[in-house]
């Protein structure tokens, strides 16, 4: 049974051993409601997150992100929008190379994933304060462990075999859902000074 106490022990257990995190986390099986809950939930502390590391480096959110994603709706609305792209790339594209995970279980380990990076962000911000100058080298560290854990969650989830060869498939994703939608923006008129400006297409 799941107690909101086992978090920490959790995440620390998923970071030290992502495949036995994950399969942890899969038997746990809640509903899809709570699960579509608690991603709106990580989204909206993960942009609390961010304005707080806006405020403690003296930087201005519209200043940095555009004045449509530099607000804490439009930035919660984009993590938002972020977690559920991953979920279903995750789960279309395991599924197309030979997964076996489900929808809900997808769902269920890229939140889990998203909450991990909660309490990333959260040691972040306390090294901001405590240590400024490792700010930079943590920041890398997070891009890495992003991928790593990414990398195992993927592998239980749809009981692969490679890790490398799920590295390789998320970064061909990635690349080529970032090539997709630059190619989509740049039909449809969307660009950096449509954003900054709140306008309209």
């Amino acid at each position: 049974m799941f107690k909101f106490s086992d978090v920490p022990n959790l995440i620390l257990e998923s970071i030290r051993d992502p495949q036995e995190g994950a399969t942890r986390v899969l038997s746990f099986a809640p509903p899809r409601e709570a699960l579509w809950l608690l991603l709106a939930l990580v989204a909206v502390l993960s942009t609390l997150m961010s304005q707080v590391a806006f405020v403690l480096s003296g930087a201005s959110a519209d200043a940095s992100m555009g004045t449509l994603m530099g607000t804490p709706v439009g930035m919660a609305a984009l993590q938002a929008l972020f977690i559920v792209g991953t979920v279903y790339l995750v789960y279309w594209v395991g599924r197309a190379c030979g997964g076996q995970g489900s929808f809900e279980e997808t769902l269920l380990l890229v939140v889990w994933l998203q909450v991990i990076f909660v309490a990333v962000q959260l040691a972040q911000l306390v090294l901001a304060i405590v240590a400024p100058f490792l700010t930079l080298l943590v920041l890398v560290a997070s891009v890495g462990l992003f991928f790593y854990l990414l990398t195992y969650f993927v592998l239980v989830l749809h009981r692969f075999q490679s890790a490398g060869m799920v590295f390789a498939g998320i970064v061909i994703s990635g690349f080529g859902t970032l090539f997709v939608l630059g190619l989509a923006m740049s039909i449809l008129g969307i660009g950096p000074e449509t954003l900054s400006t709140g306008g309209t297409f």
